[in-house]
């Protein structure tokens, strides 16, 4: 078993420990009070869990809670308590916005990783390090401090983790050509696991119909401040899938940029993804059959 599959089938029993750390008086006293207003913040799949907080936190009318990317917090919005989320603790927008809150802001991080940039600057520490990752990046993390989160709201998590361990036990009821298409956006480049990247291409081409295809979208380089991702360029994408005929384009903006673009002027985004060499994402359509068409627009 690779450290891939090993991760992937603990979940359940990270639920589980996640939902028993929930119920510490150390962890309830460090997230926000009933009836206080929140922000939530995360970069990535970090954001997604902020997001679902959120949502959920408001459902149980616990109080107003926002969710914001780290890089777009509102400088102008005060909060008696924020959330933090970040598996490696590395996260460079979430660091700089837990040094700069104001004093009278508590800031609570949800972290695999006890000592970090994050890590010293938060105000309270929830350390779920049984859920950190060596080969598939926000898999049992974002999962676990997900369970975690629900179940401060009083969310059971036993439901969830026996269902995980009947769908782990189970094999996989998908017979060879199930689908038209499959979509792969965002997926590969959290995979640094370079067997199971080879692993789940070739399954991923066994389930797609003869004269269907795999829509992919994923950026095609490396991101200097996120060593827990690795871009896949289009050479890559080819060698993953050697019987597929290739139609690719680069698009997107690199997002850092975008963001700095958008500041300045609206139709600065425009005239900059106007050259190639800025755009660091491809749309990929892989066909089961026809020419191999191997121009990167």
């Amino acid at each position: 078993m690779n450290r891939t599959t090993d991760e992937i089938e603990s979940q359940p029993a990270c639920w589980r420990r996640a939902a028993e750390l929930a119920a510490e008086p150390a962890v309830r006293a460090a997230l926000p009070d009933h009836g206080a207003e929140a922000a939530v913040v995360g970069c990535g799949t970090s954001l997604y869990i902020a997001q679902a907080y959120a949502a959920l936190r408001e459902a149980k009318r616990c109080g107003r809670t926002d969710a914001f990317a780290a890089s777009e917090f509102p400088a102008t919005r005060a909060y008696p308590v924020v959330v933090a989320i970040s598996r490696s603790g590395t996260t460079s927008e979430v660091a700089a916005l837990l040094a700069e809150l104001p004093a009278q802001t508590s800031s609570v991080l949800l972290t695999a990783v006890a000592d970090s940039p994050c890590a010293r600057r938060a105000h309270d520490v929830i350390l779920l390090d049984f859920a950190d990752e060596e080969s598939v990046v926000q898999t049992r993390f974002a999962t676990a401090a997900l369970v975690l989160l629900r179940a401060s709201l009083g969310y059971d998590a036993e439901g969830a983790a026996r269902a995980a361990e009947a769908a782990l036990a189970a094999p996989l009821p998908l017979e060879p050509g199930t689908f038209d298409v499959v979509l792969l956006f965002t997926v590969f480049t959290s995979l640094l696991d370079d067997e199971y990247r080879v692993r789940l291409a070739t399954y991923v081409w066994r389930v797609v119909k003869p004269g269907g295809g795999v829509l992919w979208y994923d950026f095609c380089v490396d991101n200097p401040r996120n060593p827990d991702v690795r871009g896949v360029p289009v050479k890559a994408i080819r060698r993953l899938f050697p019987e597929g005929a290739l139609h690719c384009r680069r698009i997107t903006l690199a997002p850092p940029l975008a963001r700095a673009a958008v500041r300045l002027h609206s139709s600065l985004y425009a005239l900059l993804n106007t050259i190639p060499l800025l755009r660091t994402h491809v749309l990929c359509w892989i066909s089961k059959s026809g020419p191999v068409a191997r121009r990167v627009h």
